[in-house]
Parts: C-alpha cells; sequence; structure tokens
C-alpha cells in the first residue's frame, strides 16, 4: 500500500472499516474495462487507476476515512473526465445491479424485493441495445451471486473474493450445487496429528463431494504433511529415548524434562534431531540414541504410510460417485529433506 494511505480507513456500507486497499480500486477499473469490447489495452485502465489515486491523495489527505461509495463516485466522475463514456456506462449499471441486489437480501418484504426487481429493470432501460430477457437472466445470475456470499460462503473467503485476492469460479451456479471443479486448501485442516488429519480430509471428501460435478484437487499434500510428521516424530522420539532410558537405568542420571524441550525446540530438517550432544556422557548413551532415533524414523515412516493408504483408499471408494468426478492429490515444488522424504513416501503408497 502506497505510504499516503497507510493511515486511511474504508468505511464499507456494512459500517465495517478496513484497511484502505488501492488494488481493489485496480481491480474495479479493470473489470470495467474488460467488459467492454473495444480496443482498450491494460494503458487506460492504469490511466484511469492512477488518476483516482491523485483524487482520493488530494481530497482526503486531511481525513482519516472514505466511504466506498465516496471510492465509486470517484471512479465514475474520472471515467466521465477521461471520456471513457462507455466504459462508465457500463461501471454504473454493475454498480445499480449491485445495490439493487444488496437491497433484495437485506429486506424481506417481498414488496421491497419486487421493488429491487423494477430497479435493475429501469436502469437497464436506458441501454437500448439490452434486452429484457437479458436484464432478467442478468439480475438472476447477481442475486444467485449474492445468495452465495451472503448465506453459504464463510466471510473471510467472501472478502478475499470481493477484493481480488481469491476468484471462485462458478460463483453464480454455487448455490446449485453445481461447480465445475475445486481446489481444496488443505492447510484448513487444524490437525495436531496424522490419525486426525486422515479423518479431517476423508470427512472434507465426503461433505463436499455432490457440491461439484468436475474434479476436487487435493492441494500440496506433501506440504501439509510435513509440519505434522515433524512434530508426530518429535513426539516419537521423546517417548521411545524415556521408555529406553528407564529400561536401561539412564534415565536419573539425565535431566529428562530439558531433553524434551531441546527436542521440542528442534527444527528438523530431515529425520534426524542434534540436539543431544550434551547428554552423551559415553559410548552406551550415544548408542542409545542413536537406536532410538533408527527406530523412531521406521515408526513415523509407517504411520505416514498408514495415513496416505487411508487418505488414497477412501478416495478409491468415494471417485465412483460420478463418472465424472476426479479426485485428484497435487505435490508441492520441495526444498528440505523431510518434505522431500514425506513426497517419496507418498509416491510409493
Amino acid at each position: 500500500m502506497e505510504l499516503e494511505f497507510q493511515n486511511l480507513v474504508v468505511v464499507k456500507r456494512s459500517g465495517q472499516r478496513v484497511s484502505f486497499n488501492s488494488p481493489k480500486i485496480a481491480i474495479a477499473i479493470k473489470y470495467a474495462f474488460d467488459n467492454i469490447e473495444g480496443t482498450y489495452q491494460e494503458k487506460d485502465a492504469n490511466i484511469v487507476y492512477q488518476k483516482v489515486l491523485n483524487v482520493i491523495r488530494e481530497e482526503y489527505k486531511d481525513r482519516k476515512t472514505i466511504n466506498v461509495e465516496d471510492i465509486q463516485d470517484i471512479i465514475e466522475n474520472t471515467l466521465k473526465e477521461l471520456k471513457y463514456v462507455d466504459v462508465y456506462i457500463a461501471f454504473n449499471e454493475y454498480r445499480l445491479k449491485r445495490a439493487a441486489s444488496r437491497e433484495a437480501f437485506s429486506i424481506k418484504q417481498q414488496h421491497k424485493f419486487v421493488k429491487a426487481i423494477e430497479k435493475v429493470g429501469l436502469a437497464a432501460k436506458n441501454s437500448k441495445d439490452e434486452e429484457p430477457q437479458k436484464v432478467l437472466l442478468d439480475f438472476g445470475t447477481m442475486v444467485s451471486v449474492e445468495f452465495t456470499k451472503a448465506y453459504l460462503l464463510e466471510n473471510k473467503y467472501e472478502r478475499a473474493e470481493e477484493e481480488g485476492i481469491l476468484k471462485i469460479h462458478n460463483l453464480d451456479s454455487y448455490a446449485l450445487a453445481t461447480m465445475e471443479n475445486l481446489h481444496l486448501d488443505l492447510r484448513e485442516i487444524q490437525s495436531s496429528s496424522l490419525s486426525n488429519f486422515t479423518t479431517d480430509v476423508i470427512n472434507l471428501i465426503r461433505n463436499i463431494k455432490n457440491e461439484i460435478h468436475g474434479e476436487l484437487v487435493l492441494d500440496k499434500l506433501d506440504k501439509r504433511l510435513t509440519p505434522i510428521v515433524a512434530k508426530e516424530f518429535k513426539k516419537i522420539v521423546q517417548e521411545q529415548l524415556k521408555n529406553n532410558l528407564k529400561i536401561t537405568g539412564l534415565y536419573e542420571y539425565i535431566n529428562f524434562e530439558s531433553l524434551e524441550k531441546e527436542i521440542d525446540k528442534t527444527k528438523i530438517d530431515t529425520f534426524e534431531i542434534n540436539c543431544f550432544d550434551n547428554y552423551i556422557k559415553n559410548e552406551k548413551i550415544a548408542n542409545l540414541f542413536q537406536t532410538t532415533l533408527n527406530n523412531a524414523k521406521i515408526t513415523i515412516e509407517k504411520k505416514l504410510k498408514t495415513t496416505i493408504k487411508k487418505i488414497c483408499s477412501s478416495i478409491t471408494m468415494l471417485r465412483p460417485f460420478h463418472q465424472n468426478k476426479n479426485i485428484t492429490i497435487t505435490l508441492g515444488q520441495n526444498t528440505t529433506e523431510i518434505e522431500k522424504q514425506v513426497e517419496t513416501i507418498i509416491l510409493e503408497v
């Protein structure tokens, strides 16, 4: 964000206050230009965008807030001033339709819903090229989109869509459960263990499979699994080390609580833990630590393979719910050894 706008707050129609977001203005202007069939280039949209920022910079330099409606007014005035008349008309019509749709959903009385439809019709009346059927179709599409945003999407996704951070395809038909393809961001699954992650992924697939008719993608499975695997590996090392120290009678000679904290703090780049130097007093303890690590690696690899097998097995069972529906797993671009090890195990399974 430009420094001169860092303290400017945008007041939304709902009263919510958010930080000034200049890229969102750029997206709105580009959207208006993209909806006009002509010879406009990207530089045309950029000229309008820079002019709008200059107006806001000048008129609001001593103010703390700006309303969304004021921003839209400035965009419209700038389009007219710079003689982009057809783009202005497109922007204004879209704005009127959005306003009518919002009114329809903010007021329960039926007569006001009808009034909102009438507003769209009257606004379109000034456009000779728009047929009544197209007006109604556009409004129906808009109502479906607004219904989805208001009642079906979580607020964080709705805001991300509005700000251009996230593009949700088929948003107009989402309410009808006819999304074509869907990429699932597995970072949304807040599982703390491999077993919980397996259950959560399977439940997520099962719950969402009827809402699409195309491909369901589990994005970057290895990237999401790596931090869970690393955390669980540390836990296995701690448990096995504690048991082995007790069995050999060495537990009372080591400050195990301090050792646990060292293991927790260690950053794992591979299935190794190199924080034992201060605790290794002789060859016997060194061998015990190494044996524990070797066994812990075998254990975590088995648990990871079990996790992947359960996910793949569930995908196999869920896949035939429609011939055209595929469930796909993607892998990320891995850089650390532990990420590569997780990827290797996934591919083996």
